[in-house]
């Protein structure tokens, strides 16, 4: 039987977007040299911004918005590329790689969440299981790191503000699907909503710490190419067309597989060992995985 051709453009987007983005964590990591990690994503932002927007003038693509689009393309930038890291960034400071990534991985209940809240659509007992699925092997997988995590109010702290970078993104999953049911393409989506990050992000670095240190090395800059082209202008165009067919809900699993890949990243670059509970999460993301993009647990929209 032939794959639909909406389906099979969902699973190479969404399965492009886990593998770029798992192996982001560690172009983010060559980062952590001494300069502040919130110019690292302001300078990551501007860049892709002015890559997207070049672009859009060289093959002549829509450059201009509606007045009207304007404040949804300045929010969305807001949570999807300002709040978003900000808060993520924060909550590395006091958590564990491996927690932050488990912590993070509530966005697919906050999208589900949000769906009943924006759409008043039903929460299907598939994807139930399959985000239930996913949380739960992220935690098999990351046992190790999270065994060695202290409870105490660093943890507290650093979960709340993982959390909260989890809800902003929930936020900005549904606004981004909004406004492309309005038909706005997504590069321009992207550029505008970039642009408006970078912004929110540098200004919010100016007032919280005018004296910021930045530390250029050989690797930062490949890193930040990296992270601007391949982790930002490939990955989130190729997430928006997750969001575009699939809906929020099923797109934000992608923030459940990608930490995955970064493990196998770490597996070669790091010397990371495996065990049978790693193997046994990997099971069960793999499963949710299937779950969660089924045809039965979304319908793919026309395009």
């Amino acid at each position: 039987m032939a794959i639909p051709r909406n389906q099979l453009t969902l699973w190479l987007c969404f399965s492009s977007v886990v593998l770029v983005w798992g192996t982001t964590w560690y172009a983010i990591k060559l980062q952590t040299n001494g300069t502040d990690p919130v110019f690292s994503v302001a300078i990551r932002f501007a860049l892709a911004a002015a890559i997207l927007f070049g672009l859009l003038i060289a093959t002549r693509r829509k450059l201009a918005v509606c007045w009207n689009d304007l404040p949804s393309l300045l929010m969305m930038g807001a949570l999807f590329f300002g709040f978003n890291y900000i808060l993520a960034y924060k909550g590395t400071e006091y958590l564990i790689s491996g927690l932050v990534a488990l912590v993070f991985s509530v966005t697919v209940i906050f999208n589900l969440l949000n769906e009943v809240l924006f759409f008043r659509k039903a929460i299907s007992a598939q994807k139930v299981i399959a985000a239930s699925m996913g949380i739960v092997g992220l935690a098999l997988v990351f046992h190790r790191e999270i065994a060695v995590q202290s409870i105490d109010q660093d943890l507290l702290l650093g979960a709340g503000f993982v959390i909260a970078a989890a809800w902003v993104v929930s936020l900005g999953n549904f606004l981004a699907a909004k406004i492309l049911s309005n038909q706005l393409p997504i590069l321009t989506l992207n550029s505008y909503g970039m642009l408006f990050g970078a912004i929110l992000s540098g200004t919010y670095l100016l007032v919280s710490n005018p004296g910021f240190e930045v530390v250029i090395t050989p690797s930062y800059i490949w890193s930040l190419l990296y992270l601007a082209i391949m982790g930002s202008v490939l990955a989130f165009a190729l997430y928006m067309q997750v969001v575009k067919l699939a809906g929020p809900t099923s797109a934000s699993y992608t923030s459940v597989m990608f930490p995955l890949v970064a493990l196998v990243v770490s597996t070669f670059f790091e010397a990371y060992s495996w065990q049978l509970l790693n193997v046994a999460g990997v099971i069960l993301l793999t499963i949710g995985n299937i779950l969660i993009l089924k045809p039965k647990t979304m319908q793919p929209r026309k395009t």
